[in-house]
């Protein structure tokens, strides 16, 4: 997992046999592709009518986190990063953001904030209106309460539950939630 948060998923990248070649490789990438990379994954925010909900900001988040390393020009190893949170949650949102797209999910992924500061990392919404709400914290420690105010599911996700928890809310992109009838 270290490597995929730093140098990302490129195959070329990825199969570099040293870091310089691997910085150089992102950054040819980067100058490249950048642009299509961040203007394809805008998370909008969850609107609701309360009143103390910011509607209207977006977070940017890449789907490969190399192209991300590259831009802020840090290749160090995660434990040593002041952004080892941004980059844990932009790989745990890509990834889901892969398997909705890879099973043709009926699913949106938004992110919610409220004007007071509090936050829910990803807000996943069906067709039906069902709700998941998932906190992504590099460790288990200092979890946010569980803030969204509709009815939902909560998960936690951080770096010990990750690969599992990733695994169920795939599981439920794949079978989706089913209208009553």
């Amino acid at each position: 997992m270290a490597n995929l948060q730093i140098f990302g998923a490129y195959p070329e990248v990825y199969l570099a046999s040293t870091h310089q070649a691997k910085i150089t490789l992102l950054q040819n990438i980067f100058d490249t592709y950048v642009l299509k990379d961040i203007l394809t994954i805008p998370l909008p925010s969850f609107k609701t009518n309360i009143r103390r909900v910011v509607s209207e900001n977006r977070k940017l988040f890449f789907y490969d986190l190399g192209i991300r390393n590259i831009l802020v020009k840090d290749f160090r190893e995660t434990n040593l990063r002041p952004d080892k949170g941004g980059v844990f949650e932009n790989f745990i949102v890509s990834e889901l953001e892969k398997g909705r797209k890879n099973l043709h999910a009926n699913q949106n992924l938004y992110f919610y904030r409220e004007y007071g500061g509090r936050e829910v990392d990803l807000i996943v919404e069906d067709y039906y209106k069902h709700y998941l709400s998932v906190e992504i914290k590099i460790s288990g420690k200092n979890i946010k309460k569980n803030i969204f105010p509709l009815p939902h599911t909560f998960f936690t996700i951080d770096t010990t539950n990750y690969f599992e928890t990733i695994k169920k809310i795939q599981r439920i992109f794949q079978g989706g939630h089913r209208h009553p009838d």
